[in-house]
């Protein structure tokens, strides 16, 4: 029996904690696509006036990996080395 599921083209939406921030979506989840695609999807209830169910809204993006996000945001910084300078090369 073969254990091995496929999960291209389906997704999964989870209730998002929004910890106190309202533009935060209420469901979120992602998506791989036949061509190896992955994007994040959102979705934000919307409600009537009267409080009354209305839609999900939604948007799709592309999936950054929350593990690479902070690499890529790391600033290489380069060393400061005082041997290069030579005190005759210096200008003033």
């Amino acid at each position: 029996m073969n254990m091995d599921y496929d999960n291209t083209n389906t997704f999964a939406l989870f209730r998002h904690d929004k910890k106190g921030n309202e533009k935060a979506p209420d469901l979120s989840g992602k998506i791989e696509l036949e061509n190896g695609q992955t994007f994040r999807l959102a979705a934000w209830l919307k409600k009537r006036e009267d409080g009354s169910f209305k839609l999900y809204s939604g948007k799709v993006s592309e999936f950054q990996d929350s593990n690479l996000a902070g690499q890529a945001k790391q600033e290489v910084k380069p060393e400061f080395n005082p041997d290069i300078f030579d005190e005759d090369t210096i200008p003033f």
